[in-house]
């Protein structure tokens, strides 16, 4: 349990580099709501990477914001 418990703390300090905030989330049920800001390509290009290719898209029972 501690692995995941670790993991999970992991990923909710990564995902603000990401351009992601986490507006509520649950770690118990594996839940985290997130408000996706994109990267500018300079963030990227420092972070080391390319700018990924996203296509804005909503899954069936997912509600996801941008902005």
């Amino acid at each position: 349990m501690q692995v995941l418990a670790k993991a999970w703390q992991r990923l909710g300090s990564t995902l603000p580099k990401l351009g992601f905030n986490t507006t509520s989330e649950s770690a118990g049920r594996g839940y985290r709501e997130l408000k996706y800001k994109p990267l500018d390509k300079q963030e990227w290009l420092r972070l080391g990477v390319n700018p990924p290719n996203l296509e804005k898209r909503c899954l069936p029972n997912a509600n996801f914001r941008s902005g």
